[in-house]
């Protein structure tokens, strides 16, 4: 079977993906209600949903995480002397950095993927061959994305998570159903 591809303007979030109704169907008879599914088709189409739902309605603020680093600057009041001239007879410690010459501020250092959502891509490329080029693409927009802060979602954007499961989907569709290696039922 030839593989599909949605069209720009189609997302599986708005139920108009191109493998949409097969998504459905297979959603509906391996995904369970909570927890991994039992079989690779099931969890490739578990993840594929999370992902989606991730980025729909939270905007990747649980799939990315950020450091935060202290970044120190000399102080604009005394230019990093520690001293300033209020206009007494003698210089006094600066009131901005208490007379220390510098201060700090909380910068964004590095950023990556939640351990959850990373093996959630690994998953992907150990069980799909030739996943690696769509997941690569999607984990750099996870990444460098606009973030939880925006709220005006693009095809551009969407076309990330559009070709992976268009992809997910063709390898379902295209290969024999196996038990999921990484399975663990829930404990009740």
């Amino acid at each position: 079977m030839e593989k599909r591809n949605t069209p720009a303007g189609n997302t599986y979030w708005d139920d108009n993906g191109a493998y949409q109704k097969e998504h459905d169907k297979l959603y509906k008879e391996l995904v369970p209600a909570q927890g991994d599914a039992e079989t690779v088709h099931g969890e490739l189409v578990r993840i594929a949903g999370r992902l989606y739902y991730e980025y729909c309605n939270n905007g990747n603020c649980n799939a990315v995480e950020r450091d935060w680093e202290e970044e120190e600057y000399d102080c604009y009041n005394c230019n990093g002397t520690g001293e300033v001239d209020y206009g007494e007879e003698d210089l006094e410690d600066c009131n901005d950095c208490g007379g220390t010459g510098y201060e700090w501020e909380e910068v964004e250092g590095d950023t990556y993927l939640d351990s959850y959502y990373e093996s959630m891509l690994e998953f992907i490329v150990e069980h799909v061959p030739a996943s690696n080029t769509v997941v690569e693409k999607l984990e750099t927009f996870m990444l460098h994305g606009p973030g939880y802060a925006h709220y005006k979602f693009t095809d551009e954007e969407y076309k990330y998570y559009n070709d992976v499961v268009d992809t997910l989907m063709h390898y379902v569709l295209n290969s024999e159903n196996k038990p999921n290696p990484e399975y663990k039922p829930e404990k009740v």
